[in-house]
């Protein structure tokens, strides 16, 4: 009668830990959006821009960059490595949903002194002895998740887990843009590069048609000397520009995942264009599709599930603890049915005082 009741009672509290969780549980928060607009919208909404944004550009070279900095960056194979981490950490939370159980033999052998006294008589025994104890229990134990504490970490490693996936693609898509950038700069430094030699030629000739002009004293020296100034003032803008170039070119290398002595990229000074047009009249939802935006929301469910977590503390917390095998002081008679052993204990931690660190938690 005794067994029914504690069954019962367990079986109980596992119905009642399936559908209570404290808490609260996580609401997308509502965004106001502007009835009007400061300038006159887009007729039509356009397509949104694709994930490749850099295709719209037509740069084979570009495309050659961002593909190996996706692929060896090292920085984005960090933010890969810990998805894999979070993942694995919500994982193991629900891991915690289920019972543990193991299977702990052993076996010890004791001797007992000839000259101890008789826990009988009191009287000194008369030879010593030795006794051997053969055991194999299979434990286990189990938080019966009555307040939801279990569940509601689960649920925050999740949304830990979806942030840190989001995160990738912040890394990515910042990965991207400094490559672009990068690689644009290049390309206009190439321009000035190619207009300050052309300038430098110029100048060369002018102070070369000047010179001739002081031997026949067409011309001062002054002028002269003005000519040279201008002449070296342009090549040091030069060398400026071009050490601007080389320090540019290593930190592509480095977004790239490339030794920077290996790496070159070659010139090709940037033309007048025109950047590619941004369609107009886009939805305000789809700044929900930037991972920065994607990754906060998950952050700020995370947060609202350890809300639970830790609320859930003030509450009592329900343990059960089982053991069942066998036990024999002989190995012979270890796996017979008069050897069996069992053991449940259900346990009951309530908090009572903790000096204000569960409310410091919440």
């Amino acid at each position: 009668m005794r067994r029914l009741v504690l069954l019962a009672g367990v079986s109980s509290l596992s119905l009642l830990a399936g559908g209570c969780m404290v808490g609260p549980n996580y609401v997308r928060p509502a965004v106001e959006q502007p009835t009007g607009f400061k300038s006159q919208p887009g007729d039509e909404a356009g397509a949104p821009i694709p994930s490749d944004w850099w295709r719209l550009y037509a740069e084979p070279e570009l495309e050659r960059l961002i593909t190996s900095a996706q692929v060896s960056n090292q920085t984005l194979r960090q933010a890969v490595a810990r998805v894999d981490e979070a993942r694995a950490l919500a994982r193991v939370a629900g891991s915690y949903l289920y019972p543990t159980v193991s299977l702990d033999p052993s076996y010890s052998r004791t001797r007992y002194s000839g000259t101890r006294a008789s826990t009988i008589s009191g009287k000194q025994v008369a030879r010593g002895v030795d006794v051997s104890n053969w055991t194999i229990p299979l434990d286990l134990s189990y938080e019966i998740d009555v307040w939801g504490r279990v569940r509601r970490s689960l649920e925050a490693a999740r949304a830990t887990a979806a942030a840190t996936a989001d995160d990738v693609g912040v890394v990515r898509l910042t990965v991207e843009t400094d490559v672009a950038q990068y690689y644009y700069t290049i390309r206009a430094l190439d321009a000035q590069i190619q207009i300050l030699k052309d300038t430098v030629t110029a100048y060369e000739e002018q102070v070369r048609l000047l010179s001739v002009q002081l031997r026949t004293g067409l011309v001062s020296g002054i002028v002269v000397s003005q000519a040279q100034a201008q002449l070296k003032a342009t090549q040091a803008q030069l060398s400026n520009t071009a050490r601007a170039r080389a320090d540019t070119e290593h930190a592509l290398a480095v977004l790239c995942g490339r030794a920077a002595p290996s790496f070159t990229v070659a010139s090709n000074p940037l033309q007048e264009a025109s950047p590619p047009v941004v369609p107009a009249g886009l939805p305000a939802q789809l700044l929900t599709r930037r991972p920065d935006v994607a990754e906060a929301e998950k952050n700020v469910a995370a947060a609202n599930a350890q809300i639970g977590v830790a609320t859930a503390e003030f509450y009592p917390r329900f343990m059960l603890t089982a053991s069942a095998g066998f036990n024999s002081l002989n190995a012979d008679m270890l796996f017979s049915w008069q050897s069996r052993v069992a053991q449940i204990l259900p346990s009951i931690s309530i908090p009572i005082f903790q000096g204000g660190r569960l409310g410091a938690n919440l």
